[in-house]
Formats: C-alpha cells, sequence, structure tokens
C-alpha cells in the first residue's frame, strides 16, 4: 500500500487547514480518495475495478467499493460497502443523539443491515445474532 498526500488547502487564519486531497493504492488496484463533501463533511472512497465490470480473483474481489462519510450537521458516520449492484451499498451508521429532552441525549446509536430491511442492498441470511450471511 503506498500513499500519496495532495498540498493542503489554503485555510484562512484561525481555522484549522485540511488536505484538499490523499489517495491511496492498495495492492496496485484501484485507489482510495479522500475528498471534502458537498454537505461539509469529508468522504474517504475506495472502488474497485470490479465496479467498472471487470472480473476480478483474489483477496477483495468480491467488493466494489467501500466509502466512510463523516457528516457533521447529521453528527453522524456512515460506513458503506458495495458487494452486490455498484449502484448500492450495506450501509452502516453511528450517529450521536442530539443534547436535549430526549432520554437518551448525548449518546451513540447505531443502525446497522439486518435481514428484515425494506431495501436492502443484498439479501442477508442469519448465522447468529449481529452475523449474517450476504446473498444467501
Amino acid at each position: 500500500m503506498s500513499t500519496t498526500d495532495t498540498t493542503p488547502g489554503e485555510g484562512e487564519q484561525g481555522t484549522e487547514r485540511m488536505p484538499v486531497a490523499f489517495g491511496v493504492t492498495i495492492d496496485g488496484d484501484a485507489e482510495a480518495h479522500y475528498f471534502p463533501g458537498d454537505d461539509g463533511g469529508q468522504r474517504i472512497m475506495y472502488e474497485s475495478d470490479r465496479a467498472n465490470g471487470y472480473e476480478l480473483s483474489g483477496p477483495l474481489s468480491w467488493m466494489n467499493s467501500a466509502g466512510i462519510s463523516f457528516d457533521p450537521d447529521g453528527d453522524a458516520v456512515h460506513l458503506s460497502v458495495s458487494t452486490g449492484d455498484p449502484r448500492g451499498a450495506f450501509t452502516m451508521t453511528l450517529r450521536r443523539i442530539p443534547d436535549g429532552d430526549h432520554p437518551n441525549a448525548g449518546r451513540v446509536i447505531m443502525h446497522a443491515p439486518h435481514p428484515d430491511d425494506s431495501t436492502p442492498h443484498e439479501s442477508l441470511r442469519e448465522i447468529h445474532p449481529g452475523t449474517y450471511m450476504v446473498g444467501g
């Protein structure tokens, strides 16, 4: 694995400087990229050549893409992994319940894919609580 950093952006005085982009090459395959999101958050994305229609074999050949999104407005982090149709993905979200009158205010909750999802990326079969067979 190799990494390449780009030049940090021109931050305003008194603000933290963030990298504009970040690339990682994994075993000579496609690159993962860091970039600022349109919503003010950040995203890291890895897309395999499988997502572009190539037949692959070996480690990670079952995966189309994986991404991590950081959502400061929603106080959440989203992890997405595509294994089937490259236009979709399984997404797990961790978010903090906002301060206020809610009994769990300030606590972190996790939303994860499960077999009863109304719009599944692929079918899931429970092996035991929290562990699922994908596509079967």
